[in-house]
Parts: structure tokens; sequence; C-alpha cells
């Protein structure tokens, strides 16, 4: 018996149940101390979305680093900013989004240099 998806959203063949168990291990492979840290920083995050009348996701590396910056320059230690962007990238990787956080994101790195100069 062919299998149904439970919404037209769902790729042929993944129910919804496929989905809930899916979503069941990939929390599980985080601590709930864990869980419970980056559901907090999650928050504090669209709380500053909402004020900019933006949507949480999907999130932009820039809108991310504007986000960050204003944590920093309200004084937040350095583990915030780092808390920040691990649980928006956890966020968006469960998803399945690009991880748009800063170190992350391919726009972030630093130029290549060789011995002659920028590659």
């Amino acid at each position: 018996m062919p299998t149904i998806p439970a919404s037209p959203s769902l790729p042929v063949g993944l129910t919804q149940s496929d989905v809930d168990r899916i979503t069941v291990a990939l929390q599980g492979g985080r601590a709930p101390a864990t869980r419970g840290v980056y559901a907090c920083a999650w928050r504090a995050r669209t709380r500053w979305c909402a004020g900019r009348d933006l949507p949480p996701v999907p999130a932009s590396p820039h809108l991310v680093c504007a986000y960050l910056t204003q944590r920093a320059e309200a004084g937040v230690g350095m583990s915030t900013p780092e808390l920040a962007c691990a649980a928006i990238g956890a966020h968006d990787r469960d998803l399945d989004l690009p991880d748009p956080t800063p170190a992350r994101h391919p726009a972030s790195d630093p130029p290549k240099t060789s011995p002659t100069g920028t590659r």
C-alpha cells in the first residue's frame, strides 16, 4: 500500500509520522540544557526581529551581523554572541536552511592569500 503524505508540502513517501520521528531524533542530538539555552537565545533574536518587523527565518548573514552588533553594543559578554550564533545556526540547520551565521557563511571567510598576494 503506498504511503500518502500528510501534507502536500511533504515529499512523496514521507509521512507526518516520519517528520515527527526525525524531529525527535534531531532534538535528541542536543542535551536538554543546550536545547533550553538555544531556545532562550532564539527568543531574544525573534524579539529583535519583531522590533524591526522582520521574519526570523530565513535569516541573512547581514541581519545576523546587525543583531550581533547591537547585542555587543548593549554590553553583553563575549560568550553571548557566540551562543546566539550557535542557536541561530542550529535553528536554521534544523529547518534545512543554510546556516546564516558569520562563522559559517562563505561571505565571512577571510580572503585567501598566497606569497604573491590575494588570490
